[in-house]
Formats: C-alpha cells, structure tokens, sequence
C-alpha cells in the first residue's frame, strides 16, 4: 500500500505531463486505498476538470456527497464545478434540458420546449451554506455565496457582507477581489473597483472577463477615455464591461458627469454585442450565448432597434413566437430601418395563427416567406400544411431548390419515401454541388432502401457541420482506398454516441477487407466499452480537436467506416453482436433482476434527452407508455436518462404502475455499467435513439416505437445491422396506442412463454 501523499505527488506528475489516464489511475486506486479519506475524491475531480470533463466531475462529487458530507472542501468543490459547469454550458449553447436562466439583472427563462438546463442556483447555494455550516471562515465559499446574491440582485446588504468577509479570508483567490469589484461597481466606488479589478488580475485562478471589469472600472474612474476598442474586446470582456455598467446605473447616487460617459460607451458596445451575437447564431447556432449578448446589448441600450430585431428574430426560433411579435413592434417603435424586420414581423404574426390568410392574401409573401410558414407548421408536425405552402414556394420560385428540399422532408415525414426521393432529387439536380442538398438526400435514400447511395452523400456532414462539432480532423492525410499494409490507420469516433458506436461495429469488416494496425479514438464514456468490443484494436481516448496521440499515416472518421463496407443491404447480412459486456458485471445484474421475482425483465425508457421540436414526434411521454406497465408478469426496469423521479412517482401514485429504478446507477455517464444492465434484460422497449442502437448491437431483443421517417431501418421492420431489433411505426396524427399495443401483445408473449 503506497502512502497517500507519495500517491498525490504521482498524481500531481501525472497532469503535469497531461497523462490523464495514468492520473486517473492512480486518483482510482487512492480512492480504493483510501476509503475513508476524501481527498482522493477531490483529486479526481480536479482530474477530470482539468480535461474539461465537468459533467463527469459533477457526477463524482456527487455520488461522493453521501459518504462525506462532514467535509467542508467537497460541498465547496461541488458548489463551484456547479456554478462553472452551469456558466459554460450557458456560454457554449450546447446545453440540453429546459432552462431559465439568471441574468445578473433578473430571470429570463426559455420555454420548457428548448434546449437548455434548468438552474443549478438552488443547488450551489445549499453546499455552499452546509460548506459555511461546517467551515464559518472559508473565504472562496463566502464569496460565491455573495457573488450569486448579487448577481440574483437578492439581498444586496447581506451580499456585500459575504463578499468582504470572503476577500478578507481568502486574499489571494482571484475570484473574490472580482466580486469586490463588482460590488465596488454597484455601490458607485470606482478607484475600489479598480484596485479590486487588478487584484482579480494578477491571480491565476479567476475568470475570462475579469479585464472587462477593469477596463469599466477605470472608465468610469476617469483613468481611461478611449472606448471605441470595444470592436477589439472579447466576449467575455464586452459582457464583463456590459455588466459593469449595469451594475454601475444602479447606484442611486449616479452623477452627471459619469451617466454622461456611461450612455456613451453603452452606445458603442451595444453595437458590439450586436453584431457578436449575430455571428454567433450564424456560425455556431448557439442561441444561449447569443441571447446573452443581446440582453446585455438591450440592458445597457434599451432603445437599439437591431438588437430587438435580433432578439426577436431569436425567439422566433426557438418557437417563443409572442416575444418574437412583441420584439419586432418594439423596433418599430424605434425606427428600425432593418431590411428583414417586415418580413419577420410576418412570419411571427403566422406563427401566432393572427390572420394567416390575410397576410397570404395581401401578395406580399415571397418564397422565403413561404418555407418560414411551413417551417410552423412541420413544428406542430401538420405536414400536409407545410406541404401545401411548399407548393406554394416553389410556384413563385421553381429556382428555389432549398424549397423543394424541405418539401421533400415534409413528404418522407408522411411516409411518402418514394415521393420525398424524387422530389430531393430534383432539388439537388439544380444544385449538386451544395453540400446541405446533398446531406438532404441521405435519410431519403436510406428510407428508400438505397445505403450505396445514402453513403457517399453523407461526406457532406463534414462540411456541413464543420462549424459547430466538437470535433475536427486530426493533422492526418485521409485515408482514401491506399494499400493499408504495414500502414497506421487512425479513426476517430464524431457524433452522438449511439451513432459513434454504430460506425465502431464497422471496424471489424473494414479491417477484414483492409489489414492494417487501426487504432480508435472515442468519447471517455466508451472507452473500456469499446476496448473489449473491438479485440485488436488501438482504442484510446479522444484527444482536442485537430491533434492526435499517435504517429499514424492516415486518419479517417468513424462516419465515413460504411462508405467503404456498407455499399447495400446485402453487405449487412451476418450483422450480429458488436457490444461485448463485462461479464461478471452481466452476472451481477442478473441476480439483482431475479431477486424482482420470476416473469421477464423488460428494460424501457420514453423520451429523448434532447426534445427539440424536430425529436418531440419521435418521442412519446410517461402516460403514453403506463398501460405497459400494467401487464402482469412482467417486471419493468427503467433505462430513461435524466431526472425521472417525479415520473416515477407519478406512474406509481396516478396510475398504479411500478417502474423499477436502480438509483446508484447512472445511466447516461456510466455506459459500460448500463451495457451491462442491458445485457442482462429479457427485451427493451425504447423509442429511436441511443439506448436502440445499444440494445441492438449487444444482441438483446430490441422493441422500437417511433414515427417516419426512420432512416435506420433502410425501409425494413428491422434494421439491417440489428436484426433483433423490431420496429413499430405509426404515422402523424396519430397517437402511440397502436405501436404500443402491438408491443405489448409482444411483451405478453414473453410473459407467456417465461
């Protein structure tokens, strides 16, 4: 047994050299070790964040909290991961579940409908007392604390309090001199302001923006007249400034002389944060982070017409269409000479259902205006509609080829895959070299039963997609059909990880066709899954984008694998389990479901994590799926991903149904662990996603609900690389009893037969 300090200094070397895996190693075996202590806990934590892997930080302090919750360093750890992982996920726009979010001003919240998590506010303060209960002078918790109620404006008296006590017993955290200067800021102390503001700059451990904040400061202090840099500022600074000067209007005893110097440099970065947040919805599709930037802008330059324009332009599109209106008159109440303002006033007053066929009637639509409508209605799923204002589009524009591509879309959303076919191929025939056209035909070639010529098409992802996925090219030449003999090939896994697993089965058949040394490099939630499942191969974990761990000579991404194995339906057959679970693990979960009682097991989930607009009709909800749960004999095991406690007990209290669910698993990060679950289930019952692709390539009978088009099955009841995999469609209008029912005709067999 090795001493826990000589462990740490290891550790300690360990990320030094950025060895993240040998770091993790060792983090695990002083945990193992060690049990009692907790600061191998924090160690690993401090690991994972160090790689950016905050949600899996997050998880791990938490599964800890239990066991040390006498520990005043871990409740503040996790106060802050929470707050920093919360900031993050706002900033990057790739957060996933509803979510209001806390200006430092107020509360603006998205509809239930979009994206974005709930607020971890309630969370982070509730550690941060137990951390002050248990730790009355920890200075970096009595600052965050202040800084939260601050920028909640919540009692501001008692704000200030936390937040002097924190810089006093915590001089030399960054974080706390950059709440001192916000605090500075709203009380009108600007030299304090700048003495915090450089404070919080000298120390390493503070974050992107604080120079924002010194940058305001010294402005509003006299020390700086030139504001027009603003053009130059990042981000962060503009919105750090943004809020300085917020912070600063609030002081009740304002002069003249520096509201007069506020308006002005309120003018010239309102403009900045404009055209930021444009830039960021055109070229990352990151609505969150632009609708910062925006509500800034407006904060400090509430009457700035194109920043309602955009605002409003922005709610349109995640379905908030009264803000949407609401915003557009609002900038035309100020003049707004914006070129689109017309056009999406009227998208947003169709939208609302306000006089569709007046507006229509008036002859002042063009094709644009057009898709936009149909746009409305695909997302309230009434196709035939969306079809009939396609038509409409193309009959004042035959050109429009992006017009006959949604129309397409709307036909294959009917069923009507031959149709839908024809039409995108007519689209991209007038445009054949544009690569959303031709992304476009891949999931009407793949419902047509045609992958040899859905795969060469879906190259095009890469080009589409190159702006916002995570992921890039290693500096690698790509692979293109040379002799592999002797030859390092790298493939690199890129989508969600169901699709990333999927394209992993391929590898097998490539490598019997092209012998070569292959090594994979996937997400770190697959590794040990896809060490064992793929025996011969290199399997590492993924590295930034654009770099590589190893010397290879050719790179290819796992999307493209099909390309050159998958050529037609019959290039599938002899499809048969991919996913190899941990035995012993397997065996675990088999005693754990028989001590349920005798009768099947049956693992099921309802809905996607993600329930955007486009995912919502393939997705059914907790009261579609208990008369399920009502058969006899069989036993239901819960495999949904996210907080499912209020649904659980909702099926238990309203509908008297049982759902069983294993609580000390967690089904989205520990994947080689819910592998295993799955393994040892009788059948799954499971809407298209994910946990489909996983039951199918572990082997296990798979029953699938969903609605057209499914693409992955290539026109077949089942897919052809999962055979035991049956699906049950239904189409739109209709409700989920028909595929449910015959699903449970199914599991009543099973019952039968047990």
């Amino acid at each position: 047994m090795s001493n826990l300090s000589e462990l740490g200094t290891k550790v300690d070397e360990a990320r030094s050299m950025s060895a993240w895996e040998e770091a993790e190693v060792l983090c695990h075996r002083a945990i193992s070790e060690y049990p009692e202590s907790c600061a191998p806990v924090l160690l690993l934590s401090g690991v994972l964040e160090e790689q950016g892997r905050l949600e899996e930080a997050v998880a791990h302090l938490q599964s800890n909290i239990a066991q040390f919750e006498a520990d005043a360093d871990l409740h503040f750890e996790l106060a802050r991961l929470l707050f920093v992982f919360e900031r993050r996920e706002v900033e990057s726009g790739e957060v996933r579940e509803p979510y209001t979010y806390r200006f430092p001003w107020g509360v603006f919240s998205f509809p239930q409908r979009s994206r974005f998590p709930k607020s971890r506010t309630p969370e982070i303060v509730d550690h941060l007392k137990q951390c002050l209960e248990l730790e009355l002078d920890n200075g970096r918790a009595n600052c965050l604390l202040g800084a939260l109620l601050l920028e909640n404006e919540e009692s501001i008296p008692e704000a200030a309090e936390r937040i002097q006590r924190g810089v006093a017993q915590a001089p030399d955290w960054g974080a706390a001199h950059a709440s001192m200067a916000r605090l500075a800021l709203r009380a009108g102390q600007y030299q304090v302001a700048v003495t915090a503001s450089r404070a919080a700059l000298g120390n390493d451990e503070c974050f992107d923006g604080v120079d924002g904040l010194c940058l305001v400061a010294e402005f509003l202090d006299g020390q700086r007249h030139d504001y027009e840099v603003a053009s130059t500022w990042t981000e962060h600074q503009m919105v750090a400034v943004a809020e300085g000067l917020y912070l600063a209007k609030r002081n009740p005893s304002l002069t003249e002389e520096v509201a007069t110097a506020s308006a002005a440099l309120s003018r010239s970065l309102a403009d900045v944060l404009v055209d930021a947040a444009i830039i960021q919805i055109h070229e990352r599709g990151a609505m969150v982070g632009a609708a910062r930037l925006l509500h800034h802008a407006m904060l400090i330059y509430p009457d700035h017409p194109d920043a309602a324009v955009a605002f409003g332009a922005l709610m349109h599109n995640i379905g908030e269409f009264e803000a949407a209106e609401a915003n557009f008159l609002n900038a035309e109440k100020m003049g707004s000479e914006h070129a689109l303002r017309p056009h999406l006033l009227n998208m947003a007053r169709l939208s609302l259902g306000k006089d569709i066929e007046d507006v229509v009637a008036t002859g002042s639509l063009n094709s644009l205006d057009f898709r936009k409508l149909a746009l409305v209605y695909c997302r309230e799923q009434s196709f035939e509609d969306a079809e009939k204002w396609l038509e409409r589009a193309i009959e004042i524009d035959p050109s429009d080829a992006s017009a006959r591509m949604d129309l397409a879309q709307a036909l294959s959303a009917q069923g009507r895959a031959s149709e839908a076919l024809s039409v995108g191929l007519e689209a991209l025939a007038q445009r054949p070299d544009d690569p959303e056209l031709r992304l476009g035909v891949v999931p009407l070639y793949m419902a047509a039963g045609e992958p040899g010529k859905a795969w060469p098409l879906y190259e095009s992802r890469l080009d589409v997609f190159r702006a916002t996925t995570p992921r890039r090219p290693p500096p690698l030449p790509r692979w293109d059909g040379e002799d592999l003999t002797g030859k390092r090939l790298l493939v690199w896994g890129e989508e969600g990880i169901g699709d990333e697993m999927l394209f992993a089965s391929h590898l097998p058949d490539f490598m019997k066709r092209w012998p070569c040394d292959a090594i994979f490099e996937c997400t770190p939630r697959l590794l040990s899954l896809l060490k064992r499942s793929l025996p011969g191969v290199d399997v590492r974990l993924e590295y930034p984008s654009g770099e590589t761990s190893v010397d290879a000579d050719y790179q290819l991404p796992s999307g493209s694998l099909a390309l050159y194995v998958r050529q037609s339906l019959e290039a599938y057959a002899g499809s048969r389990k991919f996913l190899v679970a941990e035995p012993s693990r397997v065996e675990a979960w088999r005693r754990r479901l028989d001590d349920l009682g005798p009768g099947p097991k049956v693992g099921i989930c309802w809905r996607s994590l993600n329930m955007s607009w486009m995912k919502r009709p393939m997705h059914s909800q907790l009261e579609d799926v208990v008369p399920l749960l009502g058969i006899s004999g069989a036993h239901f095991i819960n495999l949904q991903v996210g907080e499912t406690a209020e649904e659980l007990n909702r099926a238990r209290d309203e509908f008297g149904a049982t759902l069983h669910d294993f609580g000390d698993l967690d089904i989205k990060n520990d994947l080689d662990e819910t592998t295993a679950l799955i393994a040892a289930l009788d059948s799954i019952v499971t809407p298209r996603g994910w946990v489909t692709c996983f039951a199918g390539l572990v082997g296990v009978q798979t029953y699938c609900f969903s609605a057209p088009p499914h693409t992955a099955v290539f026109g077949q009841r089942s897919p052809p690389w999962a055979p035991n995999v049956q699906v049950f469609m239904k189409t739109y209008g209709e409700t989920w009893e028909k595929p449910l029912t015959a699903i449970a005709s199914e599991i009543r067999e099973q019952v039968a037969n047990a």
